[in-house]
C-alpha cells in the first residue's frame, strides 16, 4: 500500500500485517523515537515510543494471540528508524502496517525525567521536547482518515479508536472519517466507533478551552492528566488554586465539576471524563454521572516490592487508556 495523493511526501510500506476483518481497537496516535534521560544523569536512547504506541501496548495486554491481531497500528516512519524499534512492534504480534516516509527522519524526542512518580507524594516531572522537526512530524507522519485500509471504513467500524490530538484536528479527523465512508457505501454504517481521546498536551491552553468543550461531544471518553485540564482553566474564573500542583483528589473531583458543568451550560453531551493523576491514580465520571476514584497499581504495593520503585512513567497514561 502506497501513500496518497494528497500527501507531502511519498510513502512505501516497510512492515504490513494488517487483519482481514475491521480491528477491534486501533490507535492514530504517533511513533516516536525516545531518548530517555533519567533523574540521576544516565540516558538510554532509541526506545520506542509515542502515545499511540504506548496505547497499542495497553490494548495488547488485555488480547493475547490469537485475539492481538484485533489491536492495529498504522503508523510512519523514516528512513532511519533502527531495526529494533521495528522488531519490537512485531514481537507482540499485533496487526501492524509502517510506512516509510522518504527522505525524512523519524520523529526523535528527549524525554528527560526532573523526578520519578514513584509514590504518593513523589510527584517529579517529566520534560518532553521534539528533537527533529515538529513541523516535518505535524505534516508528514500523522495518520489521516484517508490512510486507513477501506475495510476499516465500512461496512463494520472500528470498535475502538485512541486519539492523541487537539481537539479541533480531532473535530476535523472525525469529520473527515464520516465524509469516506459516505462516499464508499450508499447506506450509512449502522454503529460507530468509540472515541477514547487524549487532549495532546500542546493544545492544553486557556485559549483551547471552548475549543476543548466542543470536541467532548464526538468522544464518549475524554481523558485529559491533572496537569493538562489545570492549563486549559488557567487564568480563568475556572481556576483551581492556582498556587498549588493540584496535587489533591478534591481538587482532581473539582475539575470533572467545572468540565461538566460547562459542557451542561453549552448543552454539549457529556462523555465519560477520566482525569489521570499520576501517583494518586485517577478519578472517573461515568456518562450516568457516577464519580469514582481509582488508586495507582504502584500506590497499593508494599514498600518492600520490587515493583514499588518506578523508574520510568513514560506512556504509562497512553497504555492505561489502550488497555
Amino acid at each position: 500500500m502506497t501513500g496518497h495523493e494528497d500527501h507531502e511526501s511519498a510513502t512505501a510500506p516497510t512492515s504490513n500485517r494488517l487483519p482481514p476483518t475491521t480491528p477491534t481497537f486501533l490507535s492514530v496516535g504517533s511513533l516516536i523515537i525516545d531518548d530517555i534521560v533519567f533523574k540521576d544523569g544516565s540516558l538510554v536512547e532509541a526506545q520506542l515510543g509515542g502515545g499511540g504506541v504506548h496505547a497499542l501496548f495497553g490494548a495488547r495486554v488485555h488480547l493475547p494471540p490469537p485475539y492481538s491481531r484485533f489491536a492495529c497500528f498504522i503508523g510512519k516512519i523514516g528512513s532511519d528508524c533502527p531495526d529494533s524499534v521495528i522488531r519490537k512492534l512485531d514481537d507482540i504480534e499485533v496487526s501492524l502496517e509502517l510506512r516509510q516516509v522518504e527522505s525524512e527522519q523519524t520523529p526523535r524526542a528527549w524525554n528527560i525525567f526532573r523526578g520519578v512518580e514513584g509514590g504518593a507524594g513523589d510527584e517529579g516531572t517529566r520534560d518532553f521536547k521534539f528533537r527533529t522537526s515538529e513541523e516535518s512530524y505535524a505534516t508528514k507522519f500523522r495518520i489521516l482518515p484517508a490512510d486507513l485500509p477501506r475495510p476499516y471504513l465500512h461496512p463494520t467500524p472500528i470498535k475502538y479508536v485512541h486519539f492523541v490530538i487537539s481537539p479541533t484536528r480531532l473535530l476535523s479527523w472525525l469529520s473527515s472519517f464520516r465524509a469516506l465512508q459516505q462516499a464508499l457505501s450508499q447506506t450509512p454504517p449502522t454503529t460507530k466507533p468509540y472515541v477514547v481521546w487524549e487532549p495532546s498536551p500542546a493544545s492544553c491552553t486557556p485559549q483551547n478551552w471552548s475549543s476543548f468543550l466542543s470536541a467532548c461531544a464526538e468522544t464518549d471518553l475524554v481523558s485529559p492528566n491533572h496537569e493538562e485540564i489545570a492549563d486549559l482553566i488557567k487564568g480563568s474564573e475556572h481556576e483551581i488554586n492556582p498556587s498549588t500542583n493540584h496535587n489533591s483528589i478534591s481538587d482532581v473531583i473539582e475539575m470533572i465539576f467545572i468540565i461538566v458543568t460547562n459542557l451542561t451550560q453549552k448543552s454539549i453531551p457529556i462523555p465519560t471524563i477520566c482525569i489521570r493523576a499520576g501517583p494518586r491514580g485517577c478519578v472517573i465520571r461515568n456518562i450516568h454521572g457516577k464519580i469514582t476514584h481509582l488508586p495507582s497499581y504502584i500506590s497499593i504495593l508494599p514498600l518492600s516490592s520490587p515493583l514499588s520503585t518506578v523508574v520510568d512513567v513514560t506512556g504509562a497514561g497512553n497504555a492505561f487508556l489502550g488497555g
